[in-house]
């Protein structure tokens, strides 16, 4: 068969309410003027809370920019904060490191000069002894 389907279409009890309701509301035109001003006041309320709710985000949303700008603020200074105070500490490292080594180095030369000291103490000493060994030969000789 090509013609229409034998079976006839569900129809639901939603259905056949809304049909009714749709005869009353032509049926009467008072009652459909009413239902129609209705709609009307509901559609304006409607666009109004639209209209707030978007003036509401374009709020929140300038909102969370102004946030987010300062968040980033934040963090720059922070960072900035973090490079300076590092970059002093290595002033103040590098510093203490060129002292050290200057002590270092002075330390090195007090040595060398202590050590040409007490080689050049140890020769008076032994030019001493000797020259005291000598005298004490030449009077234990008389």
């Amino acid at each position: 068969m090509n013609g229409p389907s034998s079976a006839s279409p569900e129809v639901k009890m939603q259905d056949l309410k809304l049909l009714a309701d749709l005869v009353a509301l032509i049926a009467d035109p008072a009652v459909a003027k009413e239902r129609i001003e209705k709609l009307v006041s509901a559609s304006a309320e409607a666009s109004r809370l639209i209209s707030e709710a978007k003036k509401t985000r374009s709020e929140l949303y300038a909102q969370r920019r102004e946030h987010e700008a300062a968040l980033q603020r934040e963090r720059d200074e922070h960072e900035y904060k973090i490079a300076t105070s590092l970059a002093d500490h290595d002033k103040a490292l590098a510093e203490r490191e060129r002292t050290l080594a200057a002590r270092e180095t002075e330390i090195d030369d007090l040595a060398l000069r202590a050590s040409a000291d007490y080689d050049a103490a140890a020769k008076l000493k032994s030019t001493l002894e000797r020259k005291l060994a000598k005298i004490h030969e030449a009077t234990s000789e008389k």
